[in-house]
């Protein structure tokens, strides 16, 4: 039991640590490509085919309201992906706690 209660321990220890990794790699992932598409528009979703984002040549009002659009969305986007992320890691937390509380417990 005593094991048992050790490499749960260990492994709700492990899980946390990743789980707070990904969570760091996706905020600078956010910087990275908030810059990288800065000024883009994007295309719209037909078909099933990927959206993908492109500079327009020239800007135009329709252009202009596609970037801000494609621009909130993307926000949009990375608001939800993080708040799942920073929601996993709530869940680490607790389970490693729980954790560290049977083990001591045993």
């Amino acid at each position: 039991a005593v094991q048992r209660a050790r490499d749960r321990a260990r492994t709700a220890e492990i899980d946390l640590k990743v789980a707070e990794k990904e969570l760091e790699v996706k905020l600078a992932d956010r910087v990275e490509r908030t810059a990288r598409y800065a000024g883009c528009a994007r295309t719209s979703a037909t078909c099933g085919r990927p959206r993908v984002f492109y500079k327009p040549k020239t800007h135009t009002s329709d252009t202009s309201a596609a970037v801000e659009t494609a621009a909130k969305e993307t926000e949009e986007e990375w608001n939800t992906t993080v708040a799942n992320s920073e929601e996993k890691v709530e869940r680490m937390r607790r389970t490693s706690e729980e954790a560290t509380r049977e083990l001591e417990e045993a």
